[in-house]
């Protein structure tokens, strides 16, 4: 005879019971949840497409250049006069051997002045950045959009420059306080902040529909429709554009291939970071919604440091990815720095360039590695100006050639100076 024990039937109700309560708080459970769903927007993923003004160029001794700061052409459907995208070669295309913009992020605030929450935080990133129109680079943000209204988009590019906070200007619908932290005093890279911005309806559509400097309006779409962001910025920074090259006559018996090019701000008590405020006001004329910029270095101790322009990436230039740099007459190798243009009550006007090259014959043979040649930059003085601005470039064209070419020793071919011409 098998004994059951009469443990094993109350263990069985006792089972029987608990996935009845399970199965119970199950269906109440994804009622909720399904109740919840209908009620709850879908975010919207967002596209964008950036526009950059062109640099002012200034000459030494030169008149001060036009730049996007005043008053733009403009009319609906068109782009603002002086605006690009930044793969346009007045924007980045004399620039090759450096890095540039195409793989940075741009970080951006969704504010909305009676928004739950007032700012959304996050940043836009380009999916593809060998593209060379809109819809190749794709550029993506990270914020979703869950409510559809106006939205003021503010923001600045690279991300990976410095950190970011906002606040109102009053309100967001009328402007805001970007304070931009930890930003290099002198840098490669193109600091920008946004100064327009506007919905579009197409990533190939690249007119800037009704886009205008000093109107911040996103109005957000429904997930029906596609969301494009278009987006005007302009630099806080000013820079300087180095263009290389080589005597005539010394071109004809030596080849000069550039090996390393950096650079540093010498102007007594300049720090290696500072932290920028940028005060942005809504416009409805077209001029810049920048109204102030303020630099302050309160929370830095160290000095400034050198910043590197070009580095040869040791790969003959027959091969592929090479970046070197053969200097010649009558061609320029163009470099860019850009620096902070005030801090404090000054301007960032001194600079030491320090240029690395080798020397080689005309047969090829290496006679003389590693020459170091410096020069000392005052833009004032060069330029003959005693305000130094942001959003215009500094051209200076820097000539390699030996001391005293009309009576060459060897050891003169082998040891050139750079020559920092005043035009």
């Amino acid at each position: 005879m098998r004994i059951v024990k009469s443990f094993d039937y109350s263990t069985m109700r006792w089972l029987l019971r608990l996935m009845m309560v399970a199965a119970v708080m199950w269906v109440v459970s994804c009622s909720e949840d399904s109740e919840r769903d209908e009620h709850r927007e879908p975010a919207v993923a967002i596209e964008l497409i950036p526009g950059f003004p062109a640099y002012g160029e200034e000459w030494p001794a030169s008149a001060a250049a036009t730049r996007a700061d005043d008053p733009v052409t403009w009319s609906p459907g068109t782009t603002p006069a002086g605006y690009y995208l930044y793969s346009d070669s007045r924007i980045n295309g004399l620039f090759v051997k450096q890095k540039d913009l195409t793989n940075n992020s741009i970080g951006i605030f969704f504010t909305k002045d009676d928004g739950i929450p007032e700012v959304m935080q996050g940043y836009f990133s380009c999916q593809d950045p060998l593209g060379v129109t809109p819809t190749d680079q794709a550029w993506r943000s990270s914020v979703e959009i869950k409510t559809i209204g106006t939205y003021q988009l503010y923001g600045y590019i690279p991300l990976e420059e410095a950190t970011a906070t906002i606040s109102k200007n009053p309100t967001y619908a009328d402007g805001a306080v970007l304070t931009l932290r930890g930003l290099k005093a002198v840098t490669t890279s193109d600091v920008c902040v946004v100064v327009g911005a506007k919905e579009g309806v197409s990533a190939t559509q690249v007119a800037y529909p009704g886009i205008r400097t000093g109107q911040f309006d996103y109005v957000a779409q429904s997930t029906d429709a596609n969301n494009f962001v278009y987006l005007l910025f302009d630099h806080i920074y000013s820079a300087m554009r180095f263009r290389f090259t080589v005597a005539e006559r010394y071109d004809e018996v030596r080849t000069i291939k550039l090996r390393k090019v950096v650079i540093k701000g010498t102007e007594d008590g300049l720090m290696a970071n500072y932290n920028a405020v940028v005060t942005l006001s809504k416009r409805t004329n077209g001029q810049s919604p920048i109204t102030d910029i303020s630099f302050n270095s309160d929370d830095y101790t160290t000095p400034a440091t050198w910043e590197e322009l070009y580095s040869w990436n040791e790969k003959p230039i027959e091969e592929s990815g090479s970046n070197e740099v053969i200097l010649k007459y009558g061609e320029l190798t163009h470099l860019m720095g850009r620096f902070m243009p005030g801090w404090s009550t000054h301007y960032t006007s001194n600079f030491t360039l320090q240029s690395t090259y080798d020397v080689y014959d005309k047969q090829g043979n290496l006679v003389r590695k590693n020459c170091v040649a410096e020069n000392k930059i005052n833009l004032t003085s060069l330029f003959k100006t005693s305000v130094i601005e942001r959003g215009h470039m500094y051209s200076l064209t820097l000539l390699v050639e030996p001391t005293y070419l009309y009576m060459l020793s060897e050891p003169d071919l082998d040891n050139p100076t750079v020559k920092l011409k005043k035009e």
